[in-house]
């Protein structure tokens, strides 16, 4: 199954990517989640893992394919079934 959501956010392209990649932000836009948590070394980029609480339950993140300021991809497991997130960014079409 596969299935879209577009959004224009009003931000450069390299402050909605930072937002996105680094998961401890997703509690700021994202209301079913509670809480995330880095739980690896270094700095957020491919290969960070995240612990997200989401609707009570714990899921595992990782950074899959980080390509700044256009693709984020994040492999999640921990529900009943792994899922892929990609956050492709755009320019803006004027």
């Amino acid at each position: 199954m596969k299935f879209a959501v577009e959004s224009d956010i009003a931000r450069p392209p390299e402050d909605v990517y930072a937002k996105i990649a680094d998961a401890r932000n997703e509690p700021d836009w994202n209301t079913q989640v509670s809480r995330s948590d880095l739980v690896s070394d270094g700095p957020v980029g491919q290969g960070s893992r995240f612990v997200t609480v989401n609707r009570g339950k714990p899921y595992d993140a990782t950074i899959t394919t980080a390509r700044s300021p256009e693709l984020c991809v994040f492999e999640v497991s921990g529900g009943a079934f792994d899922i892929t997130t990609s956050f492709e960014i755009g320019r803006a079409h004027v």
